[in-house]
């Protein structure tokens, strides 16, 4: 099977959209500002070749899901983007949602795939990027 799926690109206008929208979302249901949300993640490409090359060893591998965590326990007080992070798992295909992968054996040992991804924005962000949001001043 062919692993291969062309999605086509977001438009630049829609995809600018699509993470407004998300600053506004996230600002009304944490009764915070849009400007305070967090907006995405940096991931390096080495973790991204780390998937692959998993799948390329699992031919049952066919994707890979994110999840969102946190890495410290809030308790009642404004959260810090430093805490939140996304978590990706492989999925191998077991048909409709497939199903994650979160150990493998290796050497009669179950070794973890789950890859945590902790660089956040704003942390670790383009701030002059159009997805970013309002831009920011570099004075």
């Amino acid at each position: 099977m062919d692993k291969t799926v062309n999605h086509p690109p977001v438009p630049v206008p829609q995809a600018i959209q699509m993470t407004t929208d998300w600053r506004d979302y996230y600002a009304a249901i944490t009764h915070t500002e849009a400007g305070d949300a967090f907006r995405g993640f940096t991931i390096p490409l080495e973790d991204h070749k780390a998937m692959v090359d998993m799948a390329e060893k699992d031919q049952n591998i066919t994707t890979v899901r994110a999840y969102l965590a946190l890495g410290e326990p809030v308790n009642g007080g404004a959260l810090e983007v430093g805490e939140v992070h996304i978590l990706l798992v492989p999925v191998i295909n077991t048909g409709g949602a497939g199903t994650d992968l979160p150990e493998v054996e290796r050497g009669g040992v179950l070794v973890s795939t789950v890859q945590d991804f902790t660089k956040p924005c704003p942390a670790l962000c383009d701030v002059t990027s159009p997805l970013y949001g309002p831009q920011i001043s570099q004075d």
